[in-house]
């Protein structure tokens, strides 16, 4: 989202509830995010610029590296708090072992892509540091999902995200980050609207 997406800094846009959050709530303008995936979400999720964590550049898929283990994120700290913490999208903050995957790092979900360069469609990628190797990279939790060949990621987390919310427990607070990895390689548009925005 850009500075001038949102209702009170443009007012041709309309963002009724986002607006509405923004009057109740704090505004976080004066704030910095990095030029790749990897180390503006693990600023988000730690508080900490990337330098301080290690995850200044992105990685691929087989790089032992990730956030590192001693990190507290974003996730852990609102379970303290009683929160539900989900989460669905792109994860790219390491996977070498389980214990750097998501639902190890405090969310009790976990439902996308662990790195990057991901297709959009057959959920497969070949962001490796072993050239020529793919492989699938679509997650439920810590186990691939090769059921979703062919239907558009976006669709699937949607779809996901919505099965999270319709099913909480209204008694408790949740945060469910979406990562949708749409702005980053390969970048591709769902078949309803390829050809139709220029």
């Amino acid at each position: 989202m850009g500075w001038n997406d949102i209702g009170y800094h443009n007012n041709q846009v309309k963002s009724p509830t986002l607006d509405r959050l923004a009057t109740e709530g704090v505004k976080l303008e004066n704030y910095y995010a990095k030029s790749s995936c990897t180390p503006s979400r693990g600023e988000l999720l730690t508080g900490r610029n990337a330098a301080t964590t290690g995850l200044s550049a992105v990685f691929t898929h087989g790089d032992p590296v990730g956030m590192p283990l001693t990190e507290k994120l974003l996730p852990q700290r609102l379970k303290e708090r009683g929160y539900a913490t989900h989460m669905v999208g792109k994860w790219h903050l390491g996977h070498y072992t389980y214990k750097h995957t998501p639902t190890y790092r405090g969310f009790d979900s976990f439902y996308g892509i662990y790195g990057g360069g991901t297709d959009f469609y057959s959920h497969r990628s070949c962001f490796s540091i072993f050239p020529g190797v793919c492989g699938l990279d679509l997650w439920n939790g810590t186990v691939p999902d090769r059921a979703k060949y062919g239907v558009y990621a976006t669709e699937i987390y949607s779809r996901v995200a919505t099965d999270i919310i319709r099913h909480h427990n209204t008694n408790q607070t949740m945060a469910v980050p979406q990562n949708r990895a749409l702005t980053t390689p390969p970048i591709g548009a769902s078949r309803g609207l390829s050809g139709k925005v220029g």
